[in-house]
């Protein structure tokens, strides 16, 4: 969305707002999200989880309640593997 060549060029920990979201790229990640998902999400989803880790975090517990031991923690998640699943998910992957 902001023109990034590979998802290992934003740190997950960086604010949205400090990698260049601004209200309609934010909306437009909400969008986007949305319609992977099918599940409607807050338009405020960016400045409620203002990280990519925070929005990957809300999205876990959102979508599994009880957390998978047996699988990685978001906190040790890989900017590369974040952004990965997202890429794979929204169809952004080659």
């Amino acid at each position: 969305m902001l023109g990034h060549e590979r998802s290992g060029a934003v740190d997950t920990g960086r604010g949205f707002l400090d990698i260049g979201f601004d209200s309609l790229t934010a909306l437009e990640l909400r969008t986007r999200l949305t319609a992977v998902t099918g599940h409607r999400l807050p338009p405020t989803l960016v400045f409620d989880y203002p990280t990519v880790a925070a929005v990957a975090e809300y999205l876990h517990t959102e979508f599994f309640a009880a957390p998978d031991a047996s699988g990685p923690e978001l906190d040790e998640a890989t900017a590369e593997e974040l952004f990965g699943i997202l890429d794979n998910e929204l169809g952004l992957s080659g």
